[in-house]
Formats: structure tokens, sequence, C-alpha cells
């Protein structure tokens, strides 16, 4: 399995303070990535005026990111083109500049608690089994009462995701979806990079979405690096039990 997008978002009740250091966040991430040879084609927009919002933008060897910060949200996407090991997101150069960030400047003010933190994913995986036809077919005979009504409306069911929202304990939430992926996908999941220059070419696998949230999360006890690494496990094993269990079916 590998990563080929995340996205880390927190958002918080709305901040006024914060519009007045946009500028200076936004100096901050431009700054701290100018400086790191790490960053390459580095970039940043202010927009004022309706809701205010700072764009960081730029890649990291072959990854491009996108960070956004106004005063409700702060998130950013990172495109992993090449795939990355789930385990080394956490240790990624965009996470620890945003961490950075949240670390040395207040970028809430006074206030105390994130109103959510999460952590999106898209994990691909390649296997055999995983073909778009197989994996079809198996999620309509599982589904078969659904997929005989739409069948009656519609000639035929060109693609599926299954899609779980989860709920646990201490304010966590999740939103698992699972599907096929083809070549013919890649521009629909990447954005952030010319599609005549994606060179993504996986011709058949088996997709996951994956997002896990916290409620109400304290600021003081809060770190980025370390909210992903603890999350990346839990999406693991998520992916790891539902392939051993298609792999078992499909078999």
């Amino acid at each position: 399995m590998k990563l080929y997008k995340s996205l880390f978002r927190l958002d918080y009740p709305l901040s006024y303070s914060l519009v007045d250091r946009l500028g200076n966040h936004l100096e901050f991430l431009m700054d701290n990535s100018l400086n790191n040879k790490a960053f390459q084609n580095i970039g940043g927009e202010l927009k004022l005026g309706g809701n205010h919002t700072c764009y960081h933008y730029g890649s990291v060897k072959e990854d491009n990111f996108r960070t956004v910060l106004n005063p409700t949200t702060f998130n950013s996407s990172i495109e992993h083109y090449e795939g990355l090991n789930l385990k080394e997101l956490h240790n990624h150069k965009t996470i620890k500049l945003c961490g950075k960030l949240l670390e040395e400047k207040e970028v809430l003010g006074k206030e105390s608690k994130y109103k959510r933190i999460g952590l999106r994913t898209w994990i691909i995986v390649e296997n055999p089994l995983f073909t778009k036809d197989k994996i079809l077919n198996y999620v309509c005979q599982s589904n078969k009462e659904s997929s005989l009504l739409l069948g009656n409306t519609f000639s035929k069911i060109k693609d599926i995701m299954v899609t779980y929202e989860l709920e646990g304990e201490q304010g966590t939430s999740a939103r698992v979806s699972y599907g096929p992926y083809y070549n013919e996908e890649k521009e629909k999941y990447f954005t952030l990079k010319r599609k005549e220059d994606l060179n993504i070419n996986i011709s058949e696998a088996l997709i996951f979405d994956i997002d896990i949230w916290d409620n109400m999360v304290k600021v003081p006890e809060f770190d980025l690096s370390s909210f992903c690494r603890f999350k990346i496990i839990e999406v693991e094993t998520i992916v790891d039990k539902i392939c051993k269990r298609l792999i078992k079916e499909l078999s």
C-alpha cells in the first residue's frame, strides 16, 4: 500500500484577530521554505476581502503541496506522485513546516481549542486480484438488492465506491471509502499538477479515501507531526483489514 495524497485540516472558531496576522504567517511559511533546499518552486499569495486567505505552494522532491490559511481553517494538501510509505508522512517537510508555524506562532491567538482536527488520506493498493471488474462485481453481489434496483433504472453500473461513516470514543470520527482505481481516474484525484505532467501509471488497483478527525482538541496539547503519526497507524490498520478480506473473497 502506498500513500498518494494526504490532507490535514484544522477548523477553529472564526478568528478576526487572525486576519491581522495572515501576512506574518505567510511570511513565516515563505521564509522557512525558501531557506530550505528541500522546497522548490515556492510561491505565496495573500487575498484580502471576502474570506481573507493566504496560500503557500510548491514542491518537495516529487511531491506538490498547497497550504491554505484563513480565519476559520488551516489545511495543507500534498500529492505524492511516486507513492509514499505511510509511516513517512509525519516527517514530510510540508507537515514539519506547518507544525512549526503552529508551534512558533499564535495562529489562533487566545483560542484554547480547535473545533476539528482531521487527516484525510488517499491510498492505492496494487494486487492482481484488484481489477475494476472484480471489485465492481464483488461489491454489486454483496449489495445485490440495491444493484438490481439501480440496474432496472440504468443499463450499466460503471463505477462504485463503498463508504462507511464511523464514530468512536472521545470525539473521534471517520469516513472510510474504497473502490476500484484505474489510470483514467488520475485527473480526478490529482489536481496540483497539470494533467499532461501526471506520470502516475497504475492501470488497475484498489483506492481508499479515509478521513479521520477529532473534535474539540486543546491547542496546547496538539502536535501536528505526532497527530499524523498516530492517525496513520489507524489508517494502515483499516486498509490492511479490508484488503485481507477482499483478497480472501476474490481468490
